[in-house]
């Protein structure tokens, strides 16, 4: 992961132990109802969106999907999603 992360990048994700050794990491803590990183600017509902509408997708459209050519299906839904937000002025 460390590969991945630009310098200076910003993580933001739940707080899940896992993700506390990155660097510039901020939480938010579902359990005590907190939706937004106490920075003011970090949420996780971009990701949960994504993640929701490609278990969707996998159930609803592709109905099989192979662990084979996982990447190609989240490749073409993060393609779909771009398209769709690009034309509702939120991409």
């Amino acid at each position: 992961m460390h590969q991945r992360l630009q310098p200076g990048a910003r993580i933001y994700s739940d707080k899940h132990p896992f993700y506390s050794w990155l660097p510039n990491h901020q939480a938010v803590n579902h359990r005590m109802k907190q939706y937004v990183a106490a920075d003011g600017e970090g949420h996780t509902n971009g990701i949960e969106s994504f993640w929701a509408v490609l278990k969707r997708g996998l159930i609803g459209v592709y109905h099989y999907v192979s662990p084979q050519h996982l990447a190609r299906y989240v490749v073409d839904l993060r393609a779909v999603l771009m398209t769709v937000n690009a034309r509702s002025g939120n991409g």
